[in-house]
């Protein structure tokens, strides 16, 4: 005890020491960090399927648009060609009428030119066309006006005087030259002609 009592200014000497160099306390952390927002987990977009059993099928091919051709581009030339200042014949269309009427119509107009005509040198023709047409064919004219003045002559007078005896609903009046009259005897058909002409100069029926 007494050694204690002895050493107690260097005990206490110790003791001061010890508690100046004994560490301070950790203080707990009062700073409060906010937890850290989490965003609601989404589900992961789903991609399509892609439909590997459709083909698609590809655009027609374009058609190539041809050139045109300037070599063979050729207008077709009219079936028939008229002209005013050519000779012509007058035509009387004889439609549906048997051949003793036909010629009996020819007769007729043969007496009737004689006698209105004498100075004039007209001829007739009578022609089977095909087997519903005959053509009663004058001339010689020298142009179309001419023909065409004897044309209404013989017009207004067929029903009345040459051949009053004929239906009038069987005949029909038309000019025609040579060259056509070929064409019109090589297609055995008179209408598409009388068409054609009827079109193109229609003041001749007039």
């Amino acid at each position: 005890m007494i050694a204690v009592l002895n050493r107690r200014d260097s005990i206490e000497k110790e003791l001061s020491v010890y508690q100046l160099s004994q560490p301070e306390p950790i203080k707990p952390d009062t700073v409060q960090t906010k937890p850290k927002e989490q965003k609601p987990a989404t589900a992961p977009e789903s991609k399509k399927p892609t439909d590997t059993t459709r083909v698609k099928t590809p655009p027609p091919p374009s058609k190539p648009v041809p050139a045109p051709d300037t070599v063979n581009n050729k207008t077709n030339p009219p079936a028939y060609n008229f002209n005013l200042q050519n000779p012509q014949q007058v035509v009387i269309v004889l439609q549906d009428v048997d051949a003793v009427f036909a010629n009996e119509a020819k007769n007729a107009l043969f007496r009737h030119n004689r006698s209105t005509y004498y100075n004039k040198s007209y001829t007739l023709e009578l022609i089977g066309l095909n087997d519903k047409q005959r053509l009663l064919l004058v001339a010689p004219f020298q142009q179309a006006a001419e023909a065409s003045d004897y044309m209404k002559e013989i017009r207004k007078l067929a029903s009345t005087e040459i051949f009053p005896w004929l239906n009038a609903g069987r005949y029909r009046f038309s000019l025609i030259d040579a060259a056509n009259l070929d064409k019109v005897r090589s297609e055995k058909n008179f209408d598409a002609y009388e068409t054609y002409l009827r079109n193109a100069y229609p003041e001749l029926f007039k």
